[in-house]
């Protein structure tokens, strides 16, 4: 999993984007979580939340699921914290 930008403290409003990737066949299924919870809608390899605020800290990760061999595996996990202004 990848982090944009890569700093752990991000300012309120700013942008911030996620990418997932795993190597499986066939092309595994993704979910983005956050804090242990699967965010809805959040199935895609980039997610990118626009402005942002306070309550966008926290832990995100992703998990990858192959149908074929029915195994998960879950990514690093990503701590972003937004600080106000």
């Amino acid at each position: 999993m990848t982090q944009t930008p890569t700093d752990s403290f991000l300012k309120k409003g700013s942008n911030l984007t996620l990418a997932c990737s795993a190597q499986s066949d066939p092309p595994a299924q993704l979910q983005w979580m956050f804090n242990g919870e699967a965010m809805p809608q959040k199935t895609t390899a980039n997610i990118t939340l626009t402005n942002i605020e306070e309550k966008h800290s926290g832990n995100y990760s992703c998990v990858a699921y192959n149908a074929k061999t029915n195994r998960y595996v879950s990514s690093q996990v990503a701590v972003v914290s937004v600080m106000g202004t």
